[in-house]
């Protein structure tokens, strides 16, 4: 769920006359900074009535975090909170992925692991610390299992922190299948400090999130006072947002943020803060502009404005750029069959952040790097994987099916392959492949394994180790293979189901029972998903196996049946018999489903296309007992209904028609029409994320313009926005394009926004976005400055070099990451000032996950200063500062500059003590133990 960010400055305030108010000529300013990690940060202090002790408050804003109860990248500073979370591999050697909501469930302060010191874990006065100590000592009041638990915090300046001690602070969920509620949150309630001045912090409990309300402060338990001061934070109606968002805790229950932070006010001054919300094209909740008004009127108001980036082009409106042909190749005039014979893929080959095309041709496979500027040349780069006997005799992507997928776990996209003979394996080398080796036989032709229809076969991480597994629908059981990243190893463990999902269970093919891989429960595992004749059936995947399949959903099934529409005789007394057959979710290719999260809480739900294929049929049997003449008719909707069903966790919700079919109805007498008709419609229609607000839209390749409409997340649930035009081509109508092209949308050049491509018969058509940051904020101003926030991605040189020389599990990154390339700020003198970003070596841990930058640097353009600073990289020192530079740069044209001197020099040497035997005791204490100091004159040699 969405964490409070731990900022807790403690004050302690002589007692002055309750106001707060801004002398004249003040304004409201906070300050703007960039973070280690490219981050525009926003830190906005909030003006309070003094009083002994009380909470430093604050806006914050990061150009990095997500949607909230402030908005997007917005949040509350000063609170806390402890937690359940669940155990990951590093400390524990397991990852669990969700909690379970036993004695196996960790606890995190702030998202801070809590290891435990003394006692038991998660038993009555067990004592923790946090994994990187911070001088806390935390003990539990209670078995965190008991619902009125709670957790005493001391700090070393002598005060303490209690969470959960009241009954608002605390947040107990009630899994799916239990009657028992298990506590899961406990917010920050009561600080007392060593004098017993003390506040305390109840909350709003709304739809599982947990609001804090009132802060109520100055107050001192010796002298027998209760707090003079308080603080009220009004939360808006659920009515009044228009993003809602579901946050899936686990145990089959999701909280919901259905509320924004509106105002701020106090007991002691009508001093009032006031938040103003718009709402963004992709129906975000954007913080717009916040108040602070000394006299509670609406008049004489301090304000802090912010803007928002471009969805659009700022002139054109346009969403894209109108379709180019940017490479005459991959199109049929170059010799490119259809996707079955000549698959194209975009992957990221070289690890450079672009998507590079993966075609696979006659005698091997073909890469066209990604650049600046478009597409290089199509090279070959394997003899392999073709579909002539030169390539291979990889004739049918239906019976010898090749996919591209980061195999091993470094970042870089390679080829898998399933033979006659068995599954090989080409490796990404960064600038092509390594030759084919075999991971692991069988699962070809020549093992029964006849075509992806009849046996379907997919990659997946069913063990949730984060690499790609071998999972194959056989016709006796589920065939699985774990990846052991230089082969595949058959699992029996995993292939334990054999009663559902096979062929031998009356699953016999892909199309009429399609089969799915996809987490359903969040545990960080992929599940089996099958829409068979019973409804949606899943199997949750578990670190044994696959569990039972269990059927989550009567619906979606993929029948067809009969209905007699009317009967009746002639004259003559022959029976006149009108009957229709209709497709009730019959085939994949007709009524496609779709696993994606439609409503942003982490779990895949159903989105359906439903077309509607009605077949009516006459029969007339002359004279009663005479010949049958037979009139057949088809009846196909133009333009599908829209169905969807919620994912809980342990079950999906009656599916729901969130849009009727349209009314637009093609007839014909012609079966092989018909057919043609529906292959026709359904390659018309494709789910993408084009608002980059990580939920799907619907794209409809017909007419004179692409279009999309997005789906929503409303106060009503799941619904559809306008539909809008995406870009001016792609469809039959314009550009002549049918369901043989191919058309893909994503971030083609790495620059953060979405782009489409297609594979036309002259070649590669791109479109470019020209969205610009639609969801970060490009500017701040207050009442007597404006800073304008420049954006670009890991993409841009100017901005990013990539490292090298790293080796497993390590590895270098260069993804479309949007950071800060600059900041423009008025000067106070009439000018602007202007700070450029550089940053270098972003690395990942395959275990831990980010390392950080190596190096970030700042540089002044009016100056020339260039402040350069390294940082560490290996746990627990990741991010610790180890050395900095102050330069001086001359030649300040393009960048980087040149022409830099180095003034002077400071390096830090860390050291880091451990207690605790093995990792889930393991308690560190980093800290600097020299500091070296260096300083040179820039006139000496």
């Amino acid at each position: 769920m969405k964490k409070w960010i731990a900022s807790i400055f403690i004050a302690i305030i002589t007692p002055a006359v309750g106001y707060a108010s801004a002398p004249p000529g003040a304004s409201l300013t906070g300050e703007l900074s960039v973070t280690p990690n490219g981050a525009t940060s926003y830190q906005l202090p909030l003006l309070t009535p003094p009083g002994t002790l009380k909470p430093t408050l604050s806006l914050q804003y990061s150009s990095q975090a997500g949607n909230g109860p402030l908005g997007m990248g917005w949040s509350l500073g000063g609170l806390s909170q402890l937690s359940r979370c669940p155990r990951v591999k590093t400390i524990d050697g397991i990852d669990d992925g969700a909690l379970q909501f036993n004695g196996n469930d960790r606890l995190c302060l702030d998202g801070q692991r809590l290891i435990l010191v003394d006692g038991t874990y998660g038993a009555n006065n067990a004592e923790y610390r946090t994994q990187i100590d911070s001088g806390l000592k935390i003990v539990g009041k209670g078995a965190y299992a008991s619902t009125s638990a709670w957790f005493e915090v001391r700090t070393q300046d002598g005060q303490v922190m209690e969470y959960g001690s009241t009954a608002n602070s605390r947040r107990a969920i009630t899994p799916t299948g239990s009657s028992t509620a298990v506590p899961t949150v406990w917010a920050l309630s009561k600080v007392s400090d060593r004098f017993t001045n003390y506040y305390t912090v109840s909350y709003l409990l709304d739809s599982g999130m947990l609001y804090p309300q009132t802060i109520s402060y100055a107050g001192n338990t010796n002298a027998g006072t209760t707090p003079a001061r308080t603080l009220t934070l009004t939360w808006a109606a659920a009515t009044e947002r228009p993003d809602h968002l579901p946050v899936y805790v686990g145990g089959g229950v999701s909280a919901t943020i259905k509320r924004r932070l509106s105002s701020i006010s106090n007991n002691a001054n009508p001093a009032r803060y006031r938040l103003y919300y718009s709402t963004s094209d992709a129906q975000l909740s954007n913080l717009t502009k916040v108040e602070y008004c000394p006299d509670g009127s609406t008049t004489n108001c301090l304000k802090v404005e912010s803007e928002y980036g471009l969805a659009k082009h700022p002139t054109t409106g346009k969403y894209t750029s109108d379709p180019q042909t940017i490479l005459a190749a991959f199109g049929t005039n170059q010799g490119w069959g259809d996707q079955d014979k000549h698959p194209r893929e975009l992957a990221d080959v070289n690890g450079d952040g672009r998507l590079d095309i993966v075609g696979f041709f006659n005698d091997g496979i073909y890469v066209a790097f990604g650049t600046a500027s478009g597409f290089s040349a199509p090279v070959k780069k394997l003899s392999y994987f073709g579909s002539s006997s030169v390539g291979g005799g990889w004739a049918s992507d239906s019976t010898s099916p090749r996919m591209v997928a980061d195999i091993n776990g470094d970042g870089l996209a390679d080829i898998v392959g399933f033979a006659s003979t068995g599954v090989y394996v080409a490796l990404s080398t960064g600038n092509g492949f390594a030759p084919q080796t075999l991971w692991l036989s069988g699962y070809g032709t020549n093992a029964g394994w006849a075509n992806q229809n009849t046996h379907p076969r997919m990659l997946a991480d069913v063990d949730g180790d984060g690499l790609l597994d071998m999972v194959g629908f056989a016709n006796a059981s589920v065939a699985v293979a774990l990846n052991k990243r230089t082969s595949f190893q058959p699992s029996p463990a995993y292939s334990n189901i054999t009663s559902t999902f096979t062929r031998n269970s009356g699953w016999t093919e892909n199309n009429k029972y399609p089969r799915m891989m996809a987490d359903m429960n969040g545990d960080g595992r992929d599940d089996i998903v099958g829409f068979g004749n019973e409804g949606v059936m899943v199997a949750l995947a578990s670190t044994t196996g696959f569990l039972q399949p269990a059927r989550w959903l009567n619906g979606f099934q993929p029948r067809s049946f009969q209905e007699l529409d009317d009967f009746y005789t002639t004259p003559d007394s022959s029976p006149i018999k009108k009957l229709f057959d209709v497709e009730d979710w019959g085939y994949q290719s007709s009524n496609p489903r779709y696993l994606y999260d439609l409503n942003k809480d982490g779990l895949p739900d159903i989105l359906g296309l439903k077309y509607g294929i009605y077949r009516h049929t006459t029969e007339i049997r002359l004279g009663g007992g005479g010949p049958v003449l037979r009139h057949h008719f088809d009846k196909v909707w133009e333009e599908p209904g829209v169905h969807v069903s919620i994912n809980f966790g342990h079950a999906l919700s009656s599916p729901e028609i969130i849009a009727p079919r349209g009314e637009e109805i093609f007839y014909t007498t012609s079966p092989d029409l018909t057919s043609k008709k529906i292959k026709s419609l359904v390659s018309s229609y494709s789910l993408s994320d084009t608002s980059q607000d990580n939920q799907p839209d619907i794209i409809t390749y017909k007419g004179p313009c692409t279009l999309f409409r997005p789906v929503l997340n409303g106060p009503s649930g799941i619904e559809l926005g306008d539909e809008q035009c995406l870009v001016n081509g792609f469809t039959q109508e314009n550009g002549n394009w049918t369901d043989k092209d191919e058309r893909i949308i994503a971030d083609i050049d790495g620059d953060g926004a979405v782009d489409v491509l297609g594979f036309s018969p002259a070649g590669v058509v791109v479109s470019y976005g020209q969205a610009k940051t639609p969801n970060q904020i490009v500017a701040f101003k207050d009442d007597l400055s404006e800073s304008q926030i420049t954006y670009s991605t890991l993409i841009d040189n100017e901005v990013y070099t990539k490292g090298t020389g790293s080796v497993f599990p390590v590895a270098e990154v260069q993804i479309p990451m949007a950071v800060v390339k600059s900041v423009a700020s008025l000067d106070g003198l009439g000018g602007t000032s202007k700070i450029h970003y550089r940053y270098g070596d972003l690395r990942s841990h395959f275990d831990h996950g980010s390392l950080g930058f190596r190096w970030l640097e700042t540089l002044d353009q009016s100056s020339g200063a260039l402040s350069h600073s390294e940082l560490l990289q290996t746990y627990p020192l990741t991010g610790s500062l180890f050395r900095t530079q102050s330069q001086h740069c001359s030649n300040r044209v393009h960048i980087p500059w040149s022409g830099c001197q180095t003034l002077g020099q400071e390096v830090s040497d860390w050291s880091v003590a451990e207690t605790g035997a093995t990792p889930d005791r393991k308690v560190y204490r980093p800290q600097i133990i020299k500091t070296t100091e260096h300083t040179w004159d820039p006139e000496s040699s």
